[in-house]
């Protein structure tokens, strides 16, 4: 791998994410060229990769701003953009597609595929970039293999979980390298008086990495040939706030081993006994150091498995109109565990849908885009639904609350209205 500067003009959020998306384009048009395969039929050449972002709000940003971007006249890409926050059956099918694409025990298999061959033979450019642009979810439990990477950090582990998705069925000795490492985040621009490296990530207020760039915060080894040894070899004298490495092993120490502090006692004085008696504090250990808290659900209460503390979710749901010709974003609303859902209509109030335009550059084009109803309307034929029941069951999706609401485009899924 390859560590790659990022610089940006101006302070603007825009300036930022025009930055790296102009970097992260020049880094899949180099690493294109040094990774591509050869379609046998005409020859042209081709990639598959992967631009891993941290979060989704901006990488919706750099996904609009790639479909604005200034393409070579001999390059064509094909563009998915894949996160989350996409209604349940459209995320199926996005997966089903890369499931199939990215199945490379066989690399050549892939020119045989219906939506590749027709991107390749009726299309004149010589150059094709098939591109994922990507948060987190593209990192775990997802059999893909990629011919290169570009990488937005956020932790070792995640590194080290994204270069196991790259030539994962192909474990012949490779050594041309084939993922760029962008040295900074986008939050070490946006919010550089913060935690970074965080969400996903292992940085907190409290233990804070003096330095934000990954030349500063890695050794040469440590990311030049990535592998698991980091994650699983701990320096003998950790150094938190100066190492990307050394910050997870720490905060893995705080979790999974007792931290002991002094117990306060109201007793009087002649009762106290020095030193004072010290209990741990309730961590990851407590699941086995003290079985009891998890008898009395009190771990369970303490650190609860996904914690979205003050960032309040709404559950929603797309359900098709009176003519079942078009959806409609609606709130479910759940007044008591008895009583059945309600749905409140807010694709007037809450909704903005993009327009085509924003996803129709010159020479960049969505790799495929999957339409809900249609997508609808063959579930529900399969298990012989209603369209509205079969909505109700796969057209839902969870999003944090945001006042201004939401925006939507088919391609792009949803994120935040500005």
């Amino acid at each position: 791998s390859e560590l790659v500067p990022i610089t940006v003009n101006g302070q603007q959020r825009e300036h930022v994410y025009q930055a790296f998306a102009e970097q992260m384009l020049n880094s899949a048009q180099a690493l294109h060229k040094a990774n591509h395969n050869l379609d046998p039929k005409t020859g042209k050449q081709v990639s598959f990769g992967l631009i891993r972002m941290a979060n989704i709000e901006p990488l919706v940003e750099v996904a609009l701003a790639l479909f604005r971007a200034d393409i070579p006249s001999d390059t064509q890409i094909h563009l998915c953009v894949y996160h989350s926050q996409f209604p349940l059956l459209m995320r199926s099918a996005i997966e089903h597609e890369l499931d199939s694409t990215l199945k490379r025990n066989n690399p050549q298999q892939v020119f045989e595929l219906a939506r590749v061959r027709q991107a390749l033979d009726h299309n004149a450019h010589q150059q094709h970039l098939f591109m994922v642009l990507g948060s987190p979810v593209t990192e775990v439990g997802r059999d893909h293999d990629y011919d290169w990477a570009v990488v937005e950090p956020s932790s070792m582990r995640s590194l080290i979980q994204l270069v196991g998705r790259v030539r994962r069925h192909r474990p012949e000795p490779y050594l041309t390298p084939n993922i760029h490492l962008l040295r900074r985040n986008i939050k070490s621009f946006t919010k550089p008086q913060d935690p970074v490296f965080n969400r996903p990530g292992f940085e907190t207020k409290q233990v804070k990495l003096d330095k934000k760039d990954l030349a500063d915060i890695l050794e040469q080894q440590q990311w030049q040939f990535i592998d698991s040894r980091p994650r699983i070899l701990e320096s003998e004298n950790l150094q938190p706030r100066e190492s990307l490495v050394d910050i997870e092993h720490y905060q893995l120490q705080q979790t999974m081993l007792p931290q002991y502090e002094a117990v306060l006692s109201n007793l009087p004085a002649w009762l106290q006994v020095e030193p004072a008696p010290r209990i741990p504090k309730l961590g990851a250990h407590s699941w086995w150091s003290a079985p009891h808290a998890t008898l009395m659900a009190v771990l369970q209460q303490v650190q609860k498995f996904r914690d979205d503390t003050g960032e309040r979710r709404i559950e929603l749901v797309l359900l098709p109109n009176e003519e079942e010709d078009d959806f409609l974003l609606n709130k479910i609303e759940k007044l008591s565990s008895f009583a059945p859902s309600v749905y409140l209509p807010v694709e007037d109030t809450e909704l903005t849908r993009l327009p085509d335009t924003y996803v129709q550059g010159e020479r960049i084009k969505p790799w495929f885009s999957e339409d809900y109803l249609t997508l609808l309307i063959r579930q529900a034929e399969q298990e012989e639904l209603s369209l509205s029941h079969c909505a109700k069951k796969y057209g839902t999706l969870s999003l944090r609350n945001n006042p201004q609401g939401w925006r939507f485009h088919p391609v792009l899924g949803f994120s935040n209205a500005k």
